[in-house]
């Protein structure tokens, strides 16, 4: 009897962990509403003209909307991490939404114009030089691990926004191998979810590389802590 009741209080916490994720998920997707109508959109067309303007659209879009969104995500996921699991999560992600909007903006305004020219580097390389676009396609991972820490570090620490992003990149130079195998797990899950699970997206896509991200995040920062104690 008492192992029925252990299997079953095990099933209701996964199930308890499936909606935190899928909640979450959706405020994302909800709160990225212009963005998110937009990537349905590009799954509807397959004439170049528009996928461009369309990406041109949610490259501006980016630092008003996903920035924002994207850091309350961070923020939540932290507080899970770090044992606050019985929070709401809905109350707790628009306080955070609103808490951290401006500086998010800032974070998108600076970091937005430098993937568009990543990708247009790519794209123009791609064709002519086959090792200069191997060097910049290893150079936007680099910079989707940067973008990742800089969330985690805005929601972590009390800083300058200056303090952050150099601590977002020492956090990215920080055992390297970890953050390049976490981003290519992230950037799989990402490709899953936008070409053969498509159903993630609202649910689990972004709560899960965001939860992933700052679990490996957390761990260099426990590492460094550790080190300075020593």
């Amino acid at each position: 009897m008492q192992q029925n009741f252990s299997v079953f209080e095990g099933i209701n916490r996964v199930l308890e962990w499936f909606a935190r994720f899928a909640v979450l998920n959706l405020l994302w997707v909800i709160f990225n509403l212009p963005i998110s109508i937009l990537v349905i959109s590009l799954a509807l067309t397959n004439q170049v003209a528009v996928i461009v303007t369309t990406w041109f659209i949610i490259a501006l879009l980016a630092p008003f909307f996903f920035f924002p969104a994207t850091t309350a995500m961070y923020a939540v996921v932290r507080k899970w991490i770090l044992g606050e699991r019985d929070l709401s999560v809905i109350r707790s992600y628009w306080g955070y939404y609103r808490e951290n909007y401006k500086r998010s903006l800032a974070s998108g305004a600076l970091l937005v114009p430098i993937w568009i020219i990543c990708v247009l580097d790519i794209y123009y390389f791609f064709q002519l030089n086959l090792i200069v676009s191997i060097i910049l396609i290893f150079m936007l991972i680099f910079l989707f691990i940067y973008t990742t820490n800089l969330f985690a570090i805005n929601v972590h620490f009390s800083i300058s926004f200056k303090s952050a992003l150099r601590n977002a990149l020492s956090f990215t130079l920080i055992k390297p191998f970890n953050s390049l195998v976490i981003a290519i797990i992230n950037l799989i899950i990402l490709y899953l979810s936008l070409t053969s699970y498509t159903f993630l997206l609202p649910f689990f896509t972004g709560s899960t590389i965001a939860f992933l991200s700052y679990y490996i995040f957390n761990q260099k920062f426990s590492k460094v802590q550790e080190m300075q104690e020593k």
